[in-house]
């Protein structure tokens, strides 16, 4: 797994996006202008995090499976109390590396899951009746999300209110 963040950022450091600010357990905490970011990756070099941009507060995951933008996909969540069924938007990022899918998750029932759970798992519907499932450490997910709380508080002048989405 440490090896899995270190390569991750670097591959941050590489496309200019941004340095890892922090690292807390498994996840990597980083403050870009006023872009704030929680994430980890697994050992299929999927990621999985919370960002905030400006007031705008969601989850992510990247699997390394394409969409279409915009389509709403059907996500399984799986924790160690549970499972529950999200939808989430396919949104494509353009990087320096080249367009980058990821699903973007807002439901709260997500933080709740993950404050007691070790890790979660997601199923992901893809095409033809197919599933691709990533499975994620929370190992310092809490720590990492109180410093983004943190910052977010010292910050709401710039950003309004986001940690409301917290």
């Amino acid at each position: 797994m440490g090896r899995n963040l270190l390569l991750l950022a670097c591959f941050y450091l590489y496309s200019g996006i941004s340095n890892a600010n922090e690292r807390v357990g498994n996840w990597l905490y980083q403050v870009k202008g006023e872009n704030f970011e929680i994430f980890t990756a697994n050992e299929s070099s999927s990621l999985f995090g919370f960002i905030c941009k400006s007031n705008d507060c969601y989850f992510y995951i990247h699997a390394g499976s394409n969409c279409r933008p915009e389509a709403e996909v059907a996500v399984l969540v799986n924790f160690d109390s549970g499972a529950d069924i999200s939808y989430a938007k396919c949104h494509h990022f353009q990087r320096k590396t080249g367009t980058i899918p990821i699903l973007k998750m807002t439901d709260k029932f997500l933080f709740d899951g993950m404050k007691s759970a070790s890790v979660v798992s997601f199923g992901i519907a893809l095409e033809q009746g197919q599933f691709k499932i990533s499975k994620f450490s929370l190992e310092g997910f809490e720590d990492a999300r109180a410093l983004l709380v943190k910052q977010l508080s010292e910050g709401t002048d710039a950003l309004g209110d986001p940690k409301n989405n917290l």
